[in-house]
């Protein structure tokens, strides 16, 4: 019970920071094209 629930646990967090790393490539993607614009 307690390992299936740090499973969860742990597969949120790795999910999470997929999504998070997604967003900020993103951000960084933008801000670097803005960069480029201004340069």
């Amino acid at each position: 019970q307690n390992s299936k629930n740090g499973w969860e646990i742990s597969s949120f967090i790795i999910i999470l920071r997929k999504w998070v790393l997604k967003k900020s490539d993103r951000i960084i993607t933008k801000f670097s094209n803005a960069i480029m614009i201004f340069s």
